[in-house]
This record gives structure tokens, C-alpha cells and sequence, in this order.
């Protein structure tokens, strides 16, 4: 029994050497993506992806291109064969797989297919419906709140309205022209032109005629957060003075920024109403530090997602750069015209809007051309959509689309850009895949 009992121990230490070895098993080896061919392409083009440890099982695996899912044709250990998904847009390739993701290289989307259509608005006049069912009255400006509901700036209707994701188009604030703080119809707004939704959820509409910013909740509660009559004085809330008060758009801390139309100066908001001179002083064109830095009737600004300011410098027919220390330089724009290129070789007739996407281009209302402009940080200036000089109103293809005097602009996460036409009362929308 004893020399069983011995001979029995070999056995039971392989046994529970072996169930040792199951219990280990050993952790995949994660995916590595070390080129993708073509590196830029349209959408639906066959992409290869290199590299090792894709596995063969195309279920395992999903591949993204900045973030949309794409469909995998055939799978091997080192090669992923993949379809361009419509606005992948410009961005990483990643792989994940066994819980795993994988960066890749930057793949570069190029835009083959740009479309123009009408989200709200019909002819002239006011009212809240759905769609073309609505009207508007010069719309100004328009701006996204993180819901996804668009705030119109109805500008010769003195109204702040909202758009549902639908198309549904009803007055948030505001009644006929005047100034009243209130709530809904009470509150009365002179000539609003500009708007920006907040860090905090609220918007901030410049309230052009009468020299000041106003403060809209989404509930339609308006305050004046800062201004009081025509005029060029800094402090704080109503001891500060706009003139001709234009864009407005937020930096990410919520500081707000105004270009200041009148005085040709940007201004600095923080959300407690205390307003400085951020850059600018005397009419002109000089790219320079903060106060000594020139501009000529500033109408268009916006927060861009590296941290700079970008001006659409109306009078100049110039797009500015403001870097966070002040410092200005001119990104593209010459003298007044219509030309596409590169930094000064552009030209704008009155660019008057600006707007960045997630992306980082840039759009600009060039406001007397009748057209859309599309920046890349570079400078490089295209036209997006729109037939330069002519005003009028046309939906479809981008180089057949007609805009009449096209003002403020937003972009959305997919790269859907909406604009406020300003002559037609309508919002268009443009697509691009």
C-alpha cells in the first residue's frame, strides 16, 4: 500500500502540473499597424492596411477610421483589406480586437461627393413650424448646443429661435425690436447678429443695435451680461461699452470673445460680465501684438481647436490668426477679389462669418461673392459651394449651388456645415462625403 501511495505522487504533480498549464493561457500578442495604402483616398476606395497579429478572423476584428466603423473585405495575419466609410473624415486608422486597440497612421479623407440643401426656412416673414413650413426673417447667425439643438440669431425678426434635430423651429426669446431683459416674449433684443452656445449651456448673443451682450438660458430667461450704450470703455458689466457688438464665439476655460465691429477691436468676456481689449485699437491692417495689433470692422471670430482665435477681418477682406499670447498674423486674404489659393495668393469680397469643425478647417461666409470658403491651416483657400458673384437661391451640387449673401456658419461632429442665408431667410445645410 505504501509503495502505491509513492508511485501515485508522480502522477497527481503532472496532473496538476497540466491543470496549471490550461488555468495560464497564454495573453494574444496585440494587433500593430504599421502602413495603410493609399494613405488618402475617397469613400468606398480599398484600403490595405499592414502590419501583424490581425489574426484571420474577420469577426474578431473591427477597424475604424477616425472613429467610423469600416467594412473589412478579407483578413491575414499581416494585411486588413478594408472599404472607406462615408465622413471617416481626416484621422487615425485603429484596430481593436481581444479587447485591444491599435493606432495606426493618419488616413486622409478626401471630400468627393458636397451637397446643398434647406434645413428650416421658406420666403420672408415669422413663424414657428417645421422644416420649410417655417419662416425667418434675415437670419444671422446659428450655433449648436450640446443637445443638438440649433440657436438661430432671426436677426430682422429681433428673435432668438431654436431648432430641434428635426427641423422643428420655435422662438426661444425675444418680440419686437427694443431692449428688455425678461423671459420668452417678454425680454426684447435690437438687431441680433451674433450667438454663441457656452461652456455652461447658455447662449450669448450679440445684440448688435443695442451695444450690448445678452445672456439666453435654454429656457429662455435672457439677462444683459455686459454694455450699456454705443462706445469703447472696458469693465465690468454695464460700465463696459461695444459698438456694434458682431460674432461671438467661446473659448474652452468659457471666456467669451467678441469681435467688436464698430470699435475694430476684439474684446474679452469672462462670465461673470468683466470685458478688456483683447487685440486692436485704431482702424487698420497690422499684424501685431494685442493693442497695437490693427484691424478693419472685425465681423466673424471663432474658438478653434488649437487654442488660437480666427478672425474674419471684414473690412480687410482678410482671415486673422490670433495666437492665445496676442499675437495676429494674416492665415489668408489679400486684396478685395475672388481667388482661391494659398495664404495672400486668396481673395475674399467681405468674408463675414467663421466657423471651425471638429476637424480643423475652417468656413467662411464670404459674404459679397455669395459663396462658402474651406481654409486648411496652412491657408489653403477652396470654395466649398456656391457660384462666386451670384446671388440667388439654388440647392444641389456644390458648384451649383446658389447662395444669396450667406452669413453665420456652424459645423457639426460629422462635418455637416449649416448656414444662415441671409437674403433667401433660410438655413441651408451642406453636406460633404
Amino acid at each position: 500500500m505504501k509503495k502505491l501511495f509513492f508511485n501515485l505522487i508522480p502522477i497527481l504533480v503532472l496532473i496538476a502540473s497540466c491543470r496549471k498549464s490550461d488555468d495560464q493561457s497564454p495573453t494574444p500578442t496585440p494587433a500593430t499597424i504599421t502602413h495603410i495604402n493609399p494613405a488618402e483616398a475617397i469613400k468606398g476606395t480599398e484600403i490595405t492596411l499592414t502590419g501583424n497579429n490581425f489574426g484571420t478572423n474577420s469577426s474578431a476584428v473591427q477597424v475604424f477610421f477616425n472613429g467610423k466603423e469600416a467594412a473589412i473585405t478579407s483578413i491575414t495575419n499581416t494585411q486588413i483589406k478594408v472599404k472607406v466609410p462615408p465622413r471617416a473624415y481626416t484621422g487615425n486608422v485603429t484596430v481593436k480586437m481581444n479587447g485591444d486597440t491599435s493606432n495606426g497612421p493618419v488616413f486622409t479623407y478626401l471630400i468627393s461627393d458636397v451637397q446643398v440643401g434647406t434645413f428650416a426656412g421658406s420666403t420672408i416673414g415669422y413663424n414657428d413650424a417645421t422644416g420649410t413650413a417655417a419662416q425667418f426673417n434675415a437670419p444671422a447667425a446659428v450655433a449648436f448646443g450640446a443637445d443638438g439643438t440649433m440657436y438661430v440669431a432671426d436677426r430682422s425678426n429681433h428673435k432668438i429661435r431654436s431648432v430641434s434635430p428635426q427641423g422643428v423651429v420655435n422662438t426661444l426669446a425675444g418680440s419686437v425690436a427694443g431692449y428688455a431683459d425678461g423671459t420668452g416674449t417678454a425680454a426684447k433684443f435690437n438687431i441680433p447678429i451674433g450667438l454663441v452656445v457656452g461652456t455652461d449651456g447658455n447662449i450669448y448673443v450679440s445684440d448688435m443695435s443695442n451695444h450690448k451682450i445678452r445672456k439666453v438660458t435654454p429656457q429662455g430667461v435672457v439677462t444683459t451680461l455686459a454694455g450699456s450704450t454705443a462706445g469703447n470703455a472696458d469693465g465690468a458689466g454695464v460700465s463696459a461699452q461695444f459698438f456694434n457688438p458682431f460674432g461671438i464665439t467661446t473659448a474652452s476655460d468659457g471666456t467669451l470673445y467678441v469681435a467688436d465691429f464698430g470699435n475694430s477691436t476684439i474684446r474679452k468676456i469672462t462670465l461673470n460680465g468683466n470685458v478688456t481689449t483683447f487685440a486692436g485699437g485704431l482702424i487698420g491692417d497690422i499684424n501685431d501684438v494685442g493693442l497695437l495689433a490693427r484691424f478693419k470692422m472685425p465681423s466673424g471670430i471663432v474658438y478653434g481647436t488649437d487654442g488660437n482665435l480666427y478672425v474674419a477681418d471684414n473690412g480687410n477682406h482678410k482671415i486673422k490668426k490670433i495666437q492665445p499670447d496676442g499675437k495676429g498674423t494674416t492665415l489668408a486674404g489679400s486684396i478685395q477679389g475672388s481667388a482661391n489659393g494659398v495664404g495672400t495668393a486668396a481673395q475674399f469680397n467681405f468674408p463675414h462669418s467663421i466657423a471651425m469643425s471638429p476637424d480643423g478647417y475652417l468656413y467662411v461666409s464670404d459674404l459679397y461673392n455669395h459663396i462658402i470658403r474651406k481654409i486648411s491651416l496652412n491657408g489653403n483657400v477652396k470654395t466649398l459651394a456656391g457660384m462666386s458673384g451670384s446671388a440667388g437661391f439654388m440647392n444641389g451640387e456644390a458648384e451649383d449651388a446658389v447662395f444669396n449673401e450667406p452669413n453665420g456658419l456652424a459645423a457639426t461632429a460629422d462635418g455637416t456645415l449649416y448656414i444662415a442665408d441671409f437674403n433667401n431667410h433660410k438655413i441651408r445645410k451642406i453636406t460633404q462625403e
